[in-house]
This record gives structure tokens, C-alpha cells and sequence, in this order.
């Protein structure tokens, strides 16, 4: 799914492709799921299936109910509407129940990654050739679509190539075979393309869970400790090599400018997300039980909130059509109750993740999970990304799967 996009004039090259190849995967997903008879009682997949059931009624009553469903119209839509949202749900339930993950299958899957943080690296040292044929701004967004996007998958698949490179070491102290020097390079294909996108929510992300993981390895798994070390050598090193690039905005200048925004007193601190969570927090009031529609948060503020909706433009040269922070999004486009059911969801993966704490799997995908809660604070979920978090969510529940 990240892979996909179509470089022709006249369209949007990233989305336009997403939207049905997640709508065809999710539809045979669905026949094989009904064919199989089986219907999971456990309270995980209640409360997703009243999650979709919120989701599906707050569509019907949306402000826009073909966009709350489709996702997209002609001059609007990011193609998350009911029908992604309950393809989501499909893949977590098919992860959950079903998709067995093998090492080949991983390894497959970050070829693909690895092809997207190539990408990302061709942008940034300004050699793609799509740029300049589709006229492009000289940002770092690969097949994505954008670079905050980009970092959002990328923070979040991070921990997996280092993992692999852990356990290809399981019995050595460092290992030149092939495998194992492949997972230390994807790793740093990976951690090259995060940094490379200068989203600084991401940045956080990595620094609280690259925290997490060093206590782990000090104190828990002290027989990976060297191997945790060459990995951050690795990290260094593509620090080192980016940082040679000079530009108007270093990464160090990037990294400075964190304390900046957070000592920002006026309501537009945070590149502007201050004052559109004000915003949304507005629409969330007046729309608490089923919020406005998937996807109508933009319809909403244009007919109801004009005022706040223009004085945004006026100030930041932008219009708003996403809270910018996923748990206020989901208040306010599908309500209160659903971010209540989600946040739950979240709650019982950590708690099964942590009842098989001793499994280093476990905390692999804890660590993958609390990458991507925590950069979408300040992000939006997006069909590029969101399949693969929902995927991974499921997985958090195979508990006989994890060994």
C-alpha cells in the first residue's frame, strides 16, 4: 500500500491509486472472512465492532454523508470515509485472527520500506527527476505523498529491522553474514529517511522510545546491549552523513526549533496546531456523540465555524481539513464515544502485550504501536500509513503467535 503511486499530470499521484487498492484488498479480505464462518467474541473485537457501527451512523448523519462514505469527492477527500474505516477494521481483525507472519513475509515487507527510504534519501539530496517533470516542491515525501506522512511510517517500521538485526546476532557478539548486515542497512536506509523528512513530532516519537528501548536493554535484555550499541553507532553515522548536506534549515537549526515551538504563548505555537485544536475542540462541543462525518471536518468548519476557518487562512495562508492530532480528529468527525472505544483498544493491546512481557516480540510491537500513538499527537492518519498500524494493532492480540 505505501508503495503505491501513479507520477501522471492531472491527478493526485499518491491517493488516487491507495483508495482502491485498499478498497479491492479489503473486499476479498472480507469474502475469505466470511467464508470462514468464524466470529471472534473476544471484548477487543466487540469493541471494534461498535466502533464501526459509530462510525457507519455518523456517516449517515454527517454534514456530507457521500463524503462521510466514499471518503473523497471530485474537489475534496483524503479517503478515509466509512468504507476505509471499515476496511481498517477488516485488517485488524484478519491480523488478529488470521495473517501468520513469517520471517520471509518481514523480510519482503521491508525490501519494500527500504525502496521508500531510498526514495526519501534521492529527495533529499535534490536528484529526483519527479520534481522537476511534475513541478514538485523540493520536499521529502517518496511514494507517501508528504513528509510528515513519510516519517509517520517510517518512526513506527524502525523498530523492525533493528529487531531482525538483533535476533540474526541472537548467538554472536557481531556478525558480518549477509542477513545480518542487511537488516543493519535497512535500519539505516529507515532512520536516514525519518530524520531526512525534518518532522519533528516523529522526532519526539523516536527520542521517547529509543529511551524505552535503552532501559530495556540495559536492565532486561543485557545480552543484546552491543548489538543495541552498534545499532545507534549506525543512527550516528547517518546523523553525520545527512548534516553534511548545508541548506538554509539544518538539521540542527530543525532540531533547535522544537524548544522554540513549544515556548511559543500565542495560540498559533506549534505550526499552527494550537489554534486548530482550539478549533476542532469548538466542533467537538457542538458535535460530542457522533461528531460531524468521516472526513467533513473541513465541510463543518466552512458552514458553521466560518469565522475561525478564515482567520486561519488570513494569519497562516492555509485552510484546515484535518485536526492534526488523530485523537482529536476522531472526536470530532466520529465523536467522543469512538475515541473512548479506540483509546480502549489501545489500552487492551498494551496490557496483553504486557501479560507476555518476557516475549521479546511483545515489546518489538509495543514499542512499534507507542511510536505511532505518540507522533499522532501532532500528525493525521492517512491511508498510506494507518493499514499498516492497524495491521500491527491486530497483531498485538495473536497471543499464540508470539514466541
Amino acid at each position: 500500500m505505501p508503495l503505491g503511486f501513479l507520477p501522471f499530470p492531472g491527478i493526485d499521484i499518491f491517493d488516487v491509486i491507495k483508495g482502491p487498492l485498499i478498497t479491492i484488498s479489503g473486499i476479498l479480505l472480507v469474502v475469505l472472512l466470511i467464508r470462514n464462518k468464524y466470529i471472534d467474541k473476544n471484548i477487543e473485537a466487540k469493541l471494534l465492532y461498535f466502533f464501526i457501527l459509530l462510525t457507519f451512523l455518523a456517516s449517515i448523519f454527517a454534514i456530507k454523508p457521500l463524503l462521510a462514505f466514499t471518503g473523497a469527492i471530485p474537489s475534496y477527500g483524503r479517503y478515509e470515509g466509512f468504507i476505509t474505516i471499515f476496511i481498517y477494521g477488516v485488517l485488524f481483525y484478519a491480523a488478529k485472527n488470521y495473517i501468520t507472519i513469517t520471517q520471509k513475509k518481514i523480510t519482503l515487507f521491508l525490501v519494500g520500506m527500504s525502496i521508500i527510504g531510498i526514495y526519501a534519501m534521492v529527495q533529499f539530496f535534490e536528484y529526483d527527476p519527479l520534481v522537476i517533470y511534475m513541478r514538485y516542491p523540493k520536499l521529502i515525501f517518496s511514494t507517501i505523498g508528504n513528509q510528515n506522512f513519510l516519517a509517520s511510517l517510517m518512526v513506527m517500521i524502525l523498530p523492525l529491522p533493528c529487531a531482525m538485526y538483533f535476533w540474526s546476532n541472537k548467538n554472536n557478539r557481531f556478525s558480518i553474514k549477509p542477513k545480518s548486515l542487511f537488516y543493519l542497512l535497512i535500519s539505516f536506509i529507515i532512520f536516514s529517511a525519518l530524520i531526512a523528512t525534518k518532522t519533528r513530532s516523529t522526532w519526539i516519537a523516536f527520542a521517547y522510545t529509543y529511551i524505552l528501548s535503552t532501559i530495556y536493554f540495559i536492565f532486561i535484555k543485557r545480552k543484546y546491549l552491543f548489538h543495541f550499541f552498534i545499532i545507534s553507532l549506525t543512527f550516528t553515522c547517518s546523523l553525520f552523513l545527512l548534516n553534511l548536506k548545508k541548506s538554509e534549515s539544518t538539521l540542527t537549526n530543525r532540531v533547535g526549533s522544537i524548544k522554540t515551538e513549544f515556548k511559543k504563548k500565542d495560540e498559533y505555537g506549534g505550526s499552527g496546531r494550537l489554534k486548530i485544536w482550539q478549533i476542532t475542540i469548538k466542533v467537538i462541543k457542538k458535535h460530542p456523540f457522533l461528531g460531524v462525518g468521516p472526513e467533513n471536518l473541513k465541510p463543518s468548519l466552512q458552514t458553521e465555524f466560518k469565522k475561525d476557518l478564515n482567520e486561519y487562512w488570513r494569519i497562516k495562508g492555509t485552510t484546515i481539513d484535518k485536526a492534526h492530532n488523530e485523537y482529536l480528529h476522531t472526536a470530532s468527525t466520529i465523536g467522543i464515544p469512538a475515541l473512548l472505544i479506540l483509546i480502549s483498544i489501545y489500552f487492551l493491546s498494551f496490557r496483553n502485550l504486557y501479560d507476555q512481557k518476557k516475549k521479546e516480540k511483545s515489546f518489538l510491537i509495543f514499542i512499534m504501536i507507542t511510536a505511532y500513538l505518540i507522533q499522532a499527537t501532532f500528525n493525521i492518519s492517512v491511508i498510506a500509513v494507518a493499514p499498516v498500524f492497524w495491521v500491527l494493532l491486530g497483531t498485538s492480540f495473536r497471543n499464540k503467535k508470539l514466541s
